[in-house]
């Protein structure tokens, strides 16, 4: 199936990082999600706002094919946002396969779970970078994520994790 193993992904590892100031290409997301009334929302408040192109996933088998291509083509995305519950894949097993192929980029959790629920402390767990809820102060943190991507050309983890506990 597409996505399965590392060898799938390995272009993800190795693609050159573009940036939005010239050093490769504008700076890219890609938006994982399979509920359609937040695939259509999210880029409305967000990524078409800070004028961010972008790309939509379904789900997490959908991610993987995704971010291989991006990478195969020498522009891996800057920012993951990842749902968690999502048929197929998780947003968890999917987080797991995309750092096991040696994506270092930002991946940001999004989810409705409640705080230390079993779910959640998985999905937090597989290499999420940072973990925001679905409301108001989750999208908040992720409008200044695409804000300083948008503005700088690039998004470190250690400058997310800052950005997200100011938001």
């Amino acid at each position: 199936a597409v996505g399965d193993g590392p060898s799938a992904l390995a272009a993800v590892a190795s693609a050159p990082k573009g940036k939005a100031d010239g050093g490769g290409g504008a700076a890219r997301v890609l938006h994982v999600e399979d509920d359609r009334v937040l695939r259509a929302t999210v880029p409305l408040r967000v990524f078409r706002k800070a004028g961010v192109p972008y790309d939509s996933a379904a789900d997490g088998v959908e991610a993987l094919q995704c971010a291989a291509d991006a990478a195969a083509r020498g522009h891996p995305y800057d920012l993951v946002l990842m749902d968690n519950q999502m048929p197929k894949l998780t947003g968890t097993e999917a987080t797991q396969r995309l750092r096991a192929a040696g994506f270092q980029g930002v991946i940001v959790g999004m989810t409705g779970d409640p705080l230390h629920c079993e779910e959640r402390d998985a999905f937090e767990a597989s290499g999420l970078t940072l973990c925001v809820d679905k409301s108001s102060d989750g999208m908040r943190a992720i409008l200044a994520l695409v804000n300083e991507l948008h503005a700088t050309g690039e998004l470190t983890p250690e400058r997310a994790r800052e950005l997200a506990s100011r938001a």
